[in-house]
């Protein structure tokens, strides 16, 4: 970041958040005159890549001020450059603030800005879709598309859960077949949740890879099978606890390039956004290839 005031970029999503926060008072209030800063609102989907793209060099810092899917379109115009992407988690989940030690006070994040503290991180990838906190199929797939389809995208940790263990009730798992660069032989599953995990947040303080860390050059793949709704119900408070992974029927493994053969095409997730895919799926990491102001 430049000796003078920091030029900051704060990309917005007016959809994300309570509604009543009102960015340039909140950018006013949090950093004063220590930064210059121009504030640029979403118009549609990836609105927020081409924008972070376009202004790559132009600025110190190219704030992702939304949710995830927020995070995640601006990280995609910063993959593979030199400028880092701040963060103001606005949103539900806020998966990879939290992973990274973002406050979600958003005063504070506001002023973590100001730091010269950056790191880079991993950016996985199914096929052309970029993720930085988890990608996968099964159970959480299908609720990113019950509420991106359904109700029109509204979010919360109750409707999650609530929605999350109907789809346990009613779920076919079918089966898959894995194959990971780490791995002689590929993996016979019929998994429930099959997650590629970047980080080790799910959101909303969940932790469905405890330990995960987004810069060791790997994804930890979590396979989750024979999960009935009672053992769901019991489970849940391991997720927020960091102690999920010990639970019968879950399997762990680490690897950088990992193929999904299934039956059938069907939906996806990447960072809680879902996305609609083949039968086969081609899943890849790019090692520390995004700068990230954050922390720690």
């Amino acid at each position: 970041m430049s000796e003078a005031a920091p030029k900051l970029l704060f990309i917005t999503n007016p959809n994300a958040g309570p509604g009543d926060i009102e960015p340039g008072h909140l950018i006013v209030s949090a950093i004063g005159d220590r930064a210059e800063y121009v504030v640029q609102e979403t118009e549609r989907a990836g609105h927020a890549t081409d924008l972070a793209a376009a202004a790559v060099g132009a600025y110190d810092v190219i704030v992702a001020m939304g949710g995830d899917g927020t995070v995640n379109e601006v990280g995609r115009g910063l993959v593979g450059t030199s400028t880092p992407m701040g963060i103001v988690p606005v949103g539900s989940g806020n998966a990879l603030a939290r992973a990274l030690g973002i406050p979600l006070e958003l005063a504070h994040a506001c002023r973590v800005l100001l730091s010269d503290k950056t790191r880079s991180i991993d950016v996985g990838r199914v096929d052309e879709e970029i993720f930085l906190s988890t990608a996968g199929i099964g159970i959480d797939a299908e609720v990113c598309w019950h509420f991106a389809k359904q109700i029109g995208g509204r979010r919360g940790l109750l409707p999650y859960l609530k929605h999350g263990l109907h789809t346990v009730a009613n779920y076919e798992a079918r089966p898959v077949l894995l194959s990971l660069n780490t791995h002689p032989d590929p993996i016979d599953v019929k998994p429930q949740l099959l997650t590629f995990a970047n980080t080790n947040a799910f959101g909303y303080g969940a932790e469905i890879a405890p330990g995960a860390q987004p810069d060791d050059g790997e994804l930890d793949v979590i396979v989750v099978e024979d999960m009935t709704l009672l053992k769901a119900a019991l489970s849940v408070r391991l997720l927020f606890r960091g102690t999920f992974d010990r639970v019968r029927g879950v399997s762990r493994y680490q690897a950088s390039e990992i193929r999904i053969d299934r039956e059938a095409g069907g939906c996806y997730q990447v960072d809680g956004e879902a996305r609609e895919g083949g039968s086969t799926l081609n899943v890849s990491l790019s090692p520390q290839s995004l700068r990230v102001v954050a922390p720690f």
